[in-house]
């Protein structure tokens, strides 16, 4: 018997030569930023992993519907990147890389194994690996659920093909769990179950083998799996208000036909990439829509025409057409029309369509030379894009330039930039071009009042966050920050306190209410007061930092004063659901003081407390 890398050699070096351009092209990304969109959400200001794998972040993880989605596992990937890069960008953005590579070689695998061919499994890979479309999925932390999910999805691929061996009741398990754990790091894949089904009548060939009731029979349980998983993102969608209802169905389908043929003219010429495409709405033009949905309408009738003398082309384009459907726009969820990131797994169906179809052709034998051709003309293109990538400024410079100038989420993204490099008068400007586009958009109304206040505009800002009242009074961080106003640079407590007391009455258990409410005791001079809306704070969310760290302020402050104080705090803590985590985290916060007597102090009262 031959040794292994003799007989995989061209698979070998196929996949080694993918895997050493890909990671030429996204090493850059190490050094990356984070940037505003979804990653101040998802980790920056997401206390809840600040921790990193712990077992209460843990369960949080499956009970979390933070952006709309539940998906445990990537809540959890982001805790294990917090346990070992902490904050550091770019440690989260390799992550994203690793997992990339990871799904390319499931791929590379799975289609060597269905079509025996190692240079067409070699394009398809690459196409995968390193097609400017997939920056999006993978140079953004935030998108860590899409390449982790079909990373699993591809796992999910080859678990099937080996189900298709040998056809028992434990590969069917895998199968499922696979789907599974797909789904639970973004629901996306629910159109696997379907796309199985497309498998097996091209490459597995079971449709000529089984009858075809047989074959969805078996796949039931993925079908429930996937039914479930499409209706709790729904409503979860609904609950946190990003399923756009406003817009027309019939807007909405002359939009999917215009998508579907844009997604596929930007795989073929991926220039005017930008990370947020303006919805057109009701401006849409319906002779395009009409013509653009005849197309994809089309494009599905030569797979149909295609089914028997070219498979391959069946599966491919109806893996294309069916994949995005979760994402084609026709339930609209966020403001966007389209988005790079959502090709990440369906334009396989179209490299199948492509790579097969040079495979079957005479011109077989430079299949080699086109793969180094494509990777070559990828890379180039793709590390150009990847380079997009580095920070807000970059990303929201190249929307503004290939969308148009009223792109107002990449103004407030340039906004946002300059607000967090300390450059207020430019974010205020950005931030005002982003309302006059857009006037009802309120992340850009509330982070305008703040870079006023930052900018010492105290009374514009004031006026601002009033504004944002009359649309919603129950807005409570515009309470707080008026308050805050108030107290530190107005110096009118009694204004202060009206705010501050509002804001209890409508979030009685915040944790940044309480925190707040708690600093006013401090400037009122009533430190027991202030020591128990600390401890509520902490009972109401034992992970917020800011109430340790104020409270351990007011600790060394008062005990100077009376020896009492420290006894004092540890009855207030002593008896409540979380005194054991709040001691130890107030021994490591007096640490980070250099603290140590007090440290060991809490460190001692927290093992009495277990």
């Amino acid at each position: 018997m031959k040794p292994f890398f003799q007989t995989n050699t061209k698979e070998i070096l196929s996949l080694l030569l993918i895997i050493s351009v890909t990671l030429f092209v996204y090493y850059p990304v190490r050094y990356f930023d984070f940037v505003f969109i979804d990653d101040q959400l998802y980790i920056c200001n997401n206390h809840h992993i600040h921790n990193g794998l712990t077992w209460d972040g843990f369960i949080w993880a499956f009970f979390s519907t933070r952006s709309g989605s539940w998906h445990p596992l990537t809540w959890i990937s982001h805790m294990i990147d917090i346990s070992w890069y902490h904050l550091d960008a770019g440690g989260h953005h390799w992550t994203n890389v690793q997992i990339h590579l990871i799904s390319t070689i499931f791929l590379f695998i799975f289609f060597r194994m269905t079509t025996h061919q190692v240079w067409v499994s070699s394009a398809i890979a690459a196409c995968f690996a390193l097609h400017p479309l997939h920056v999006e999925s993978v140079a953004w932390i935030s998108e860590r659920k899409d390449v982790l999910s079909v990373c699993l999805a591809h796992l999910t691929l080859l678990s099937y093909l080996w189900y298709t061996k040998c056809e028992t009741v434990f590969r069917r398990t895998i199968v499922l769990l696979c789907f599974c754990l797909s789904l639970m790091s973004k629901p996306m894949m629910i159109t696997l179950p379907f796309l199985l089904c497309i498998l097996d009548y091209w490459p597995f060939k079971r449709w000529q083998k089984n009858k075809t009731w047989a074959l969805i029979k078996e796949k039931i349980p993925l079908f429930i799996l996937a039914l479930t998983f499409a209706g709790f993102t729904f409503f979860s969608q609904k609950y946190e208000h990003a399923v756009n209802s406003d817009l027309a169905l019939q807007y909405r389908l002359l939009n999917a036909g215009i998508v579907y043929v844009q997604y596929l003219y930007k795989m073929f010429v991926p220039l005017k990439l930008s990370f947020f495409y303006p919805h057109p709405k009701e401006s849409i033009s319906v002779i395009w829509g009409v013509c653009c949905l005849g197309l994809t309408g089309g494009l599905f009738m030569i797979a149909i025409y295609n089914r028997a003398r070219r498979p391959y082309v069946f599966t491919g384009i109806v893996w294309y057409l069916f994949t995005l459907v979760p994402v084609i726009g026709i339930v609209q969820i966020g403001a966007q029309q389209m988005a790079d990131r959502y090709t990440y797994f369906p334009m396989t169906g179209m490299a199948i369509v492509v790579f097969l179809g040079l495979g079957h052709s005479k011109i077989r034998p430079l299949i080699p030379i086109a793969l180094l051709v494509l990777m070559i003309g990828c890379a180039i293109v793709t590390r150009q894009q990847v380079s997009v990538w580095q920070n807000s400024s970059t990303l929201a410079k190249q929307a503004l330039e290939n969308t148009s100038d009223k792109n107002y989420i990449a103004h407030y993204g340039l906004a946002e930039y300059y607000k967090n490099n300390n450059n207020f008068s430019k974010a205020i400007t950005h931030y005002k071009k982003t309302l006059q586009i857009a006037p009802g958009y309120d992340r850009a109304m509330f982070q305008l009042a703040f870079a006023l206040e930052k900018n010492n505009n105290h009374d514009a800002a004031i006026k601002q966050y009033q504004k944002i009242l009359k649309h919603d009074p129950f807005n409570v961080n515009a309470h707080i920050n008026i308050g805050n106003i108030y107290v530190n640079h107005i110096h009118q407590m009694k204004q202060a306190m009206k705010h501050y007391r509002v804001a209890l009455n409508i979030s009685p258990n915040s944790p940044l209410v309480l925190t707040n409410f708690a600093n006013m005791m401090i400037l009122k001079k009533n430190p027991k007061a202030a020591l128990y809306y600390y401890s509520q704070a902490i009972d109401a969310d034992p992970l917020y930092l800011k109430a340790y760290v104020n409270l351990s302020q007011l600790i060394v402050t008062e005990q100077a004063k009376s020896k009492d104080f420290l006894r004092l705090c540890v009855n207030q803590i002593r008896g409540r659901k979380s005194s054991t985590v709040c001691f130890l985290r107030l021994s490591q916060t007096f640490i980070a003081r250099k603290e140590y007597q007090l440290a060991t102090f809490f460190k001692e009262k927290a093992h009495e407390s277990k």
